[in-house]
């Protein structure tokens, strides 16, 4: 019986984590979560059990990452759009402070005039912008170089992560496009319903 629960419990996570995925489908650069499933302790199977016969205590499932491949480069002719060729994130912080790395590459600019994701997270370092000035006046380099008003008013910095310290990406920086989400639908589906039929 705990064996089957135990089952029970990891499909229910599987099937979790493919609700994410589907959640985040229109979420800008996206990476689908990894599950994986393990086995639990064996133990001997106690009376009644031949001798070196092991009984299991069923199986669980983990979030064993992300899948970094690339999503689709999706061309907008929007000039704060910017989509990552390659390993990197761009660096931001969001509303408490905090330092965090993200491939969300729609920008815009905030009530203060600073660069930030689709989220509301600032870009780290500032991107300043000056007073006044239009989203559409905003330049974008592939080295990443802000021109604003056209005069240089910031650097998109970008950054891979090697433990414990990220250090510089060696990403390119595309202009006027962003990534899509990387979700197959067709293994989503496959999954889904393979993850549903354990429950009949």
């Amino acid at each position: 019986l705990y064996a089957a629960a135990a089952g029970m419990e990891a499909q229910q996570n599987h099937l979790a984590a493919l609700s994410n995925d589907i959640a985040n489908v229109s979420t800008t650069g996206y990476k689908s979560l990894r599950v994986g499933f393990h086995d639990l302790l064996y133990q001997s199977a106690g009376r009644g059990g031949g001798p070196g016969v092991l009984t299991g205590s069923g199986a669980a499932s983990g979030i064993f990452g992300r899948d970094f491949e690339q999503g689709a480069l999706m061309p907008t002719e929007r000039s704060l759009d910017v989509a990552l060729d390659g390993p990197g994130f761009i660096r931001v912080r969001d509303a408490g402070g905090n330092e965090e790395l993200t491939r969300d590459g729609s920008l815009g600019i905030s009530a203060d005039g600073r660069l930030r994701t689709s989220t509301g997270e600032l870009l780290e370092p500032t991107v300043q912008t000056p007073e006044g000035v239009d989203a559409r006046d905003v330049e974008i380099a592939p080295d990443g170089t802000v021109r604003a008003a056209c005069r240089r008013v910031g650097q998109i910095s970008v950054f891979t992560v090697t433990n414990p310290d990220p250090k510089a990406g060696t990403a390119k920086i595309l202009m006027r496009s962003i990534r899509r989400h990387r979700i197959r639908w067709r293994d989503l589906a496959r999954d889904g319903v393979e993850t549903l039929r354990t429950f009949r």
